[in-house]
């Protein structure tokens, strides 16, 4: 398998058709390993930074992608593309009978890089072809962290046999909450799906997110974040893997749930509710009914990303989690970022 490392500046608009290609032949793969959401990373974050995106293939033909930069804000640093900030999954991006072959390839690439300067690759999902490989006699070069939970649910194929799988108090109190928020009035969840839509609702859904009373929400949400944030919406709503569902009460717009969904799986990337309206627990209520939304549409894993916030649990979420790897010159030396804020 030939590797190609693409340093220019053009190198996105050069990748664009055949990461395009790839990343649909892998219905599953996270929209964090996609060109949509990762150019536009690059285009808001890419100061002190240089691309060098590793593309593996056979002939002329891209197999695997891996959207890697040299960080030269500090140490000489070798990172996925994206930040702990605003990227919940980082991986290599290649097909399932390719998986093995490109990430042999791309960790002995790797570990020729790890000679000249450190190599922090994170935050890679368990299940990672990358993980695997590394534990593979004779590559002890690297070393592999557990960094953070990401707890999601297995879904049934029924919003019943979603409940029953609930312990008995967590089934008790999410019926309990339910019934509650809709003897307080008429509610009506909205789901925004288009670019269009979507530029009109999140004015909202950011004054939500903010509202919450959560001080990481509103970091979360700086100026220079919230721009980028705003741009990537849209460009993977162009693609129709962005859902906005807005819980309104009475016509007032209470909670807000914005998700990405694409192939078996529906993850929950950021929500809000107004305070005012907390003792009817609006935020659990929107999340209920987009889970369900998500066992009707037939999805399998509802992912509630990074962080172990107790909520996730109580809707029977169970850990998996995510890892770093560490190779290089510098590793030693390194922070280890394992204490990274969720932005959930």
């Amino acid at each position: 398998m030939n590797l190609t490392i693409w340093d220019q500046t053009d190198a996105f608009a050069q990748l664009e058709a055949p990461w395009k290609a790839l990343f649909d032949a892998c219905p599953d793969a996270p929209v964090f390993l996609s060109w949509e959401w990762t150019s536009t990373w690059w285009a808001h974050f890419q100061l002190d930074r240089q691309p060098h995106i590793v593309t593996l293939g056979e002939g002329d033909e891209i197999l695997g992608i891996a959207p890697l930069m040299v960080d030269l804000s500090g140490t000489p640093t070798v990172r996925f593309i994206g930040s702990t900030e605003t990227t919940d999954y980082a991986d290599l991006l290649a097909t399932p009978q390719h998986q093995g072959q490109a990430a042999d390839a791309l960790l002995d690439c790797l570990r020729e890089a790890g000679e000249k300067v450190a190599v922090m690759l994170e935050p890679i999902p368990e299940e990672s072809v990358l993980l695997q490989n590394v534990g593979a006699p004779g590559r002890e070069f690297a070393e592999a962290r557990k960094v953070e939970p990401c707890p999601a649910v297995v879904l049934p194929d029924t919003w019943e046999g979603y409940l029953s799988s609930l312990s008995r108090t967590d089934r008790h109190e999410l019926r309990r909450k339910m019934r509650r928020a809709e003897s307080s009035g008429e509610l009506n969840l909205r789901v925004f799906l288009d670019p269009g839509g979507l530029s009109v609702a999140l004015p909202r859904f950011y004054q939500l997110h903010r509202s919450s009373g959560d001080v990481r929400k509103a970091q979360f949400l700086e100026p220079r974040i919230q721009a980028f944030f705003s741009d990537a919406i849209g460009a993977l709503a162009a693609r129709g893997w962005v859902r906005l569902a807005m819980l309104s009460l009475n016509d007032v717009e209470i909670a807000s749930v914005l998700s990405f969904d694409r192939g078996s799986a529906v993850a929950l990337y950021n929500s809000g509710y107004d305070v005012q309206f907390r003792a009817i627990s609006p935020g659990i209520v929107v999340i209920a009914l987009e889970l369900k939304g998500a066992i009707e549409r037939g999805r399998s894993t509802y992912d509630f990303l990074r962080g172990d916030e107790p909520y996730k649990y109580d809707f029977g979420a169970q850990n998996r989690f995510v890892w770093s790897l560490e190779l290089g010159t510098g590793k030693s030396a390194m922070p280890h970022h394992g204490g990274a804020e969720s932005h959930e």
